[in-house]
């Protein structure tokens, strides 16, 4: 598992963690194309005057690939990611990604070019990702922009900064890039995506208190876990998924997001790279009621953490998982589970 990152990277999309191990370089000569194995998409080692200096694996089994591309005169930088994140909603991180660009320490934005808009990738006629552009701020010049778009279950990124272009000529040359890239042919139909909106009914948090973890309960939320895992092979009607609304502004850390159709859940996304811990009421083998589970959802695991005997603040949910292990692990796409020597 690698942990999330926190909203750091400069010029890149994100990034994050307290121990992000370095990057593996994908040896890709920089003259060849490269297909990343399991959405079938291409990158070029050019899209029209951009050319690639960096492919690298975030992790071990390219779940969360990066790649950077500039132009010769080194004025323009467009940085793509590809990833399966725990938590599918394109609208959530595309806010997740968008709150990045104000946190980039290189980059001070400027007056949007415009609002959030939709866009369909070439071939498609469903309106399924997100984009937006700004000019630079403070005394820099130029204009830097990010969209994201589904690809089945997993998201593509692209972020592009130049120091040159104004909004409307770095906007077309987004969309150049996209079009460049050699698009797979999806098997699932996108959802028209609509950017994130702010939730009409707060949740009411607690002080909540850690509940000590036992083995049954540790096995049973494993057991969950692998039941998840198992309908997530199933194909998926888009229009079925869950919607998401924001709590609050949001920091570098998290920001929380509410399933519109639950008051008693909500789902902290760590970074922006994919990575979120959903806390809901907890499911128990003795009937009992009032506790809510933590599950960190990466992207090749699920992580369950102790529960908590309320609703918890947000803060103690980013803090538990900074600070202690999991009780029970299980690994996407497998049967195997892991029990933590504290669950024994």
């Amino acid at each position: 598992m690698r942990k999330f990152v926190a909203l750091a990277y400069p010029i890149l999309l994100a990034a994050a963690s307290p121990a992000l191990a370095d990057p593996r370089p994908l040896n890709v000569p920089n003259d060849k194309g490269w297909q990343h194995a399991q959405t079938k998409l291409i990158l070029m080692a050019t899209l029209g005057d951009f050319r690639r200096e960096k492919l690298v694996d975030l992790g071990q089994a390219e779940l969360d690939v990066a790649a950077t591309y500039r132009t010769p005169d080194q004025q323009n930088v467009a940085s793509i990611y590809i990833y399966r994140p725990g938590i599918f909603d394109l609208p959530m991180w595309f806010d997740r990604s968008h709150l990045a660009m104000s946190y980039n320490r290189n980059v001070t934005l400027g007056a949007p070019t415009g609002p959030i808009a939709r866009f369909a990738l070439p071939g498609s006629p469903s309106l399924a990702g997100l984009r937006i552009s700004y000019l630079r701020g403070g005394n820099q010049t130029g204009a830097t922009g990010l969209a994201m778009a589904p690809i089945d279950d997993w998201l593509f990124a692209i972020r592009l900064t130049s120091e040159t272009m104004n909004g409307a000529t770095l906007d077309a040359a987004l969309s150049d890039l996209i079009a460049k890239i050699r698009w797979p042919p999806g098997t699932r139909p996108p959802r028209v995506a609509n950017p994130i909106q702010a939730c009409a009914k707060p949740l009411k948090f607690k002080r909540a208190r850690v509940v000590q973890p036992d083995l049954g309960q540790a096995l049973l939320g494993a057991a969950l876990n692998l039941a998840v895992n198992e309908k997530a092979k199933e194909p998926v009607n888009p229009e079925d998924a869950p919607t998401y609304c924001s709590i609050g502004q949001g920091t570098a850390d998290y920001a929380v997001y509410r399933p519109s159709d639950h008051d008693s859940s909500y789902v902290l996304a760590l970074g922006d790279g994919g990575i979120a811990a959903s806390v809901f009421p907890e499911f128990s083998l003795t009937g009992g009621k009032g506790n809510f589970s933590v599950v960190l959802n990466d992207h090749d695991s699920f992580d369950n953490y102790p529960a908590f005997n309320a609703l918890p603040e947000p803060r103690q949910v980013f803090d538990m998982i900074m600070k202690r292990s999991p009780v029970s692990s299980t690994t996407r796409g497998s049967k195997d589970i892991t029990i933590s020597p504290a669950a024994k």
